[in-house]
């Protein structure tokens, strides 16, 4: 089958928005022929670097030049700044995708089967390929969820009014996005990111059909998965536990809730923490709280991190707003259990007391002691710790890149045989 894959960003070595787009790439490939219109391999607009040495095999990678509107619209967001120049990225999306509709249609309309707009994942841009007239896929989408209004009210860098105007702003404009509800309706298929946006999307847009798979997999088949012994020997004595918080120290991502809750544990001589991803200041923060036993490491490589989670015994995610982030697949595939706050795709994927431990959120400080009393109790019961990693473990063969090709083979092949019964009618 040719599939028309629309993403915008596009990177085998960035993070989560972009290795999204790459993962699924890499794997659906080895089952059609794929046309990937993609923008940019980083947050600068435009930037193909990485593609001048990137080659995936059964793979034709479009590129759409820029036209002299375009260009203009981009001098202009140069010289924006805060909410207006972010606001103003609709405006550039917008022109984008009518140079990339005319190109499609141009040079690939008569090759392509389905269209599969990938992304990006927020419900605000639903991409306007539809307009080709092909069986459109619209998803996995999120952006429903807002962040949470009790740990953004603690955003360390001031922004918290700001952050809960746009929240305000997300939930109003559900009720009025036309655009949106237009094609949700008109779709072969809608995939929602996360359940809790699954329910938004079904109460909001009405799609005809409505699905849930997450974003992201691991990287790894069933023979890839660590050996149940392997993860036995690494659990078996634990006589300081290595967590690990990865991530870049954003606002949203809630570091200073990460510094309260060591600053609570009882047990700290027996914890060290690592930080990995681009502090953004927050390093200077961590040095001024005189604790000990946390360490920054700055930005590392998707294969750093493999080998920093291997050396780990467990995940800390404390977001404030997330989809499913990708580290939570990277601790995945080295078995490492997750502590984490009970939002978003981490209340879809781990199950508390069984492969993770899930803190619900009330109050900024009750939930930094409650992920504090996590810690201890897992350096008070290692044995708890080591059936946490085996389960997590166990669970992870639902999660494996096979399961991303036998879920949307299946959906390709009857969006088209959907798409042929009505035609022939």
């Amino acid at each position: 089958m040719n599939i028309l894959v629309h993403t915008w960003w596009f990177s085998a070595e960035k993070g989560s928005e972009f290795s999204v787009a790459y993962n699924f790439v890499k794997e659906m490939a080895g089952f059609h022929r794929l046309f990937v219109a993609v923008e940019s391999c980083s947050y600068a607009w435009n930037d193909l670097s990485e593609f001048e040495h990137l080659k995936i095999d059964n793979v034709e990678f479009i590129f759409v030049p820029q036209n002299w509107k375009l260009k203009l619209l981009l001098s202009i967001q140069r010289k924006l700044k805060g909410i207006v120049a972010g606001w103003f990225s609709y405006v550039l999306f917008h022109e984008w995708e009518n140079c990339c509709i005319k190109k499609i249609k141009r040079e690939y309309c008569n090759k392509i089967d389905v269209i599969h707009y990938l992304g990006p994942v927020g419900w605000h841009e639903p991409g306007y390929l539809y307009k080709l007239k092909k069986p459109y896929i619209w998803g996995p989408a999120g952006g429903f969820e807002n962040a949470h209004k009790e740990l953004v009210r603690h955003y360390y860098d001031g922004s918290a009014r700001l952050v809960m105007l746009k929240s305000a702003l997300n939930t109003l404009q559900q009720f009025f996005e036309f655009r949106a509800k237009k094609i949700a309706r008109s779709s072969a298929a809608v995939i929602a990111a996360t359940q809790s946006n699954r329910k938004i999307m079904e109460k909001r847009l009405h799609p005809k059909r409505l699905l849930w798979f997450p974003e992201n997999l691991m990287r790894i088949t069933d023979s890839d998965i660590l050996p149940a012994d392997t993860v036995e020997k690494k659990y078996d004595a634990v006589p300081v536990l290595r967590a690990v918080w990865i991530g870049a120290c954003v606002p949203r991502k809630m570091p200073n809730l990460l510094l309260d809750t060591v600053r609570q544990v009882k047990n700290s001589n027996k914890l060290r923490v690592s930080i990995a991803g681009d502090t953004c200041g927050f390093d200077k923060i961590i040095a001024d709280s005189g604790l000990v036993g946390m360490q920054c490491l700055g930005k590392i490589s998707r294969g750093g991190v493999s080998k920093l989670l291997s050396e780990s015994h467990v995940l800390l995610i404390t977001s404030a707003h997330e989809a499913t982030p990708t580290v939570l697949w990277e601790a995945m595939e080295q078995s490492v259990p997750v502590v984490t706050v009970d939002l978003f795709g981490m209340a879809d994927i781990v199950q508390d007391g069984v492969t993770g431990l899930k803190v619900p959120v009330t109050t900024y400080a009750e939930t930094a002691r409650k992920i504090a009393e996590r810690l201890d109790f897992l350096m008070e019961n290692p044995n708890e710790l080591k059936r946490l990693a085996l389960n997590w473990r166990l669970d992870s063969f639902h999660y494996t890149k096979d399961k991303r090709a036998e879920f949307y083979n299946h959906l390709y092949l009857q969006v088209m045989d959907s798409a042929q019964k009505n035609s022939s009618i």
